[in-house]
């Protein structure tokens, strides 16, 4: 795993890294520092997806990136749901990464929910978001997937490049 900073590559991108505070679905802290890294394959695609985004006037927000395994042990002592936390997730591998969207002026747009909402209304395939909230979900996955992402189809933010080669 090789781990580098997301911020010196994305300067424009808004790091929110909900882990590091209070605002998780845990209530407390879990990360010691809110520095977010990705395996340097992984970040090298979602520059791609950041200059795409900057072509249309918005920002990533990152909210989640690398998270170390005793964090996910954490998670699930919270919610055994695999939809939600996964015995193997990708963040543990700095191959995932939890995004949303802003404004140039960082704006948060309107997704329908806020980070970690695991319920239906967090799934790619909700039918109770209304028509904005949709097309700015859309919009994020199209962009993450033509830099090469796949999308989790129970969490709209979540996004994973499989092991680069």
């Amino acid at each position: 795993m090789n781990l580098v900073l997301i911020a010196p590559a994305i300067p424009d991108a808004m790091v929110d890294l909900r882990y590091a505070t209070i605002n998780n679905i845990v209530g407390r802290q879990l990360y010691e520092d809110s520095v977010a890294k990705l395996d340097a394959a992984v970040l090298d695609r979602l520059t791609i997806a950041a200059e795409r985004l900057r072509q249309q006037d918005l920002r990533l927000v990152i909210w989640d990136a690398y998270r170390p395994l005793e964090v996910q042990r954490q998670l699930q002592a919270i919610d055994k749901d695999p939809r939600y936390v996964s015995d193997n997730s990708m963040h543990c591998r700095g191959l995932a990464v939890d995004a949303t969207l802003a404004s140039s002026e960082g704006r948060y747009l309107d997704m329908g929910t806020d980070f970690d909402e695991l319920t239906e209304r967090a799934h790619v395939d909700t039918s109770a978001i209304n028509d904005e909230q949709r097309k700015n979900r859309l919009l994020l996955q199209n962009v993450m997937e033509a830099a090469g992402f796949t999308q989790w189809p129970y969490e709209w933010w979540h996004y994973d490049l499989r092991a680069p080669s």
